[in-house]
């Protein structure tokens, strides 16, 4: 597939796990899953987003070849996976970009990003959402208009020494557990009613900002 010139959408349901042959300058990919398989990404390129839609499954996106491509959950209460291809995050600052759109998986239901990526930019839109996030990242941005809840199990909220929400709106709510007493945490809220909670190994030396609203913060 060659979608040419000008910007173009592929939509796509996926029912058994596939690796297409060829495409390519198709600027939108949306993927509908049906049962829990991949679509492999190994052979194409010039992607700008990724998008995870309505999915009735878990479905994984792999071999993603860019971290500038940008990744959306939308309409999905199952989860979602995106694993980049090795050569895409061979950097210190490796930065992606994920939306998340009516996503409702909650604590069960677990959207990961797999790969050496050390930055997630996080925008919380369209109406609230609650995730179980992994991923390896150290820091966490946090931006959008809805609301936003981080299950406890959430392995970003072990990793992380930075979260920034300062950008956000909506009500940001995350317990945060960072794995190591040795390394100070920062972590800065929105003009939301945000709900922070500190376990764990978090220590005197972390810095908790957070900013306008109505906010609860839990030790």
């Amino acid at each position: 597939i060659d979608g040419g010139s000008g910007t173009d959408t592929l939509n796509a349901s996926i029912a058994t796990t596939i690796t297409p042959g060829s495409i390519k300058n198709v600027e939108n990919i949306s993927l509908t899953f049906e049962a829990a398989k991949t679509f492999n990404a190994t052979n194409v390129t010039g992607v700008t987003t990724f998008t995870d839609v309505g999915s009735t499954a878990a479905g994984t996106i792999s071999n993603i070849d860019s971290t500038s491509t940008k990744l959306v959950v939308s309409d999905n209460a199952v989860g979602a996976t995106f694993t980049y291809d090795a050569s895409a995050v061979t950097g210190t600052a490796d930065s992606i970009d994920l939306t998340l759109s009516n996503a409702t998986g909650g604590a069960t239901k677990i959207t990961t990003i797999t790969g050496a990526v050390e930055t997630v930019n996080l925008t919380s839109s369209t109406s609230a959402n609650s995730v179980r996030l992994n991923s390896d990242a150290t820091t966490l941005n946090i931006s959008g208009s809805a609301d936003l809840t981080l299950a406890a199990a959430s392995s970003i909220l072990n990793l992380t020494t930075v979260i920034d929400a300062s950008a956000a709106t909506g009500a940001v709510s995350f317990a945060h557990d960072h794995t190591s007493s040795a390394t100070a945490v920062t972590i800065t809220g929105g003009s939301g009613n945000d709900s922070i909670t500190l376990t764990g190994t978090n220590q005197v030396a972390d810095t908790v900002s957070l900013g306008a609203g109505d906010d609860t913060l839990t030790f």
